[in-house]
């Protein structure tokens, strides 16, 4: 499925505005989506989402906590020269993402949140190169959260104002199974971020 040069506003949906399940593959280019509470993009095991330059807008309502993630993915996800404005995080769960000149900005923060653009966990991969995080918050990980995750590169990202209370801008937790070095930050710019501890990154193991 492919959607090219579109335009998505406010969608409603008690899932998701997007549902891909098994083998199916959707393709969003040069396109804007706004969803609201409810939406968003779910994509299940083995199911593929490709975006490139597109911008995801405000997602549900500005006060209120949202249920969903902006992407909520257990598959494969590919994003390029992608922007979300005041939306909640991606989520990236047991699969891989591929993120290349990604920006998020604004999101507001929400209690028990982890990542406040991007968060990884159950064993999933990231790569990240190019992009960058200005004013998001979350509980954990103003920026960016990842646990137990195999393997995290980000490069060439700047995080900017990004706040929490654990991890201004990043937020790691792993298990002892995890290898030594298996996330890095290469080339990344930190600004102006702030937690109650550690105000640009918080990294632990359990």
């Amino acid at each position: 499925l492919r959607l090219e040069s579109s335009t998505l506003q406010n969608t409603f949906a008690s899932l998701a505005a997007f549902n891909l399940k098994g083998y199916a593959a959707l393709r969003i280019e040069r396109s804007v989506l706004s969803f609201m509470l409810g939406g968003g993009i779910l994509v299940d095991v083995s199911a593929t989402l490709h975006v490139e330059h597109t911008q995801f807008l405000t997602v549900g309502d500005t006060v209120q906590p949202r249920a969903v993630s902006t992407i909520e993915s257990v598959g494969s996800l590919r994003l390029r020269n992608v922007s979300f404005a005041l939306c909640p995080s991606i989520h990236v769960q047991y699969g891989e993402a591929v993120l290349i000149d990604v920006h998020f900005t604004g999101l507001l923060s929400f209690s028990d949140s982890e990542g406040g653009a991007v968060f990884v966990n159950r064993f999933a991969s990231l790569l990240w190169d190019g992009g960058s995080v200005r004013r998001t918050a979350a509980e954990k990980g103003g920026a960016i959260a990842f646990a137990d995750s195999t393997h995290i590169t980000v490069r060439n990202v700047l995080f900017e104002r990004c706040h929490a209370q654990v991890g201004g801008a990043v937020y790691s937790l792993g298990g002892e199974h995890l290898k030594e070095g298996y996330a890095s930050f290469t080339n990344c710019t930190f600004v102006f971020n702030s937690a109650n501890y550690g105000g640009a990154v918080f990294h632990a193991l359990r």
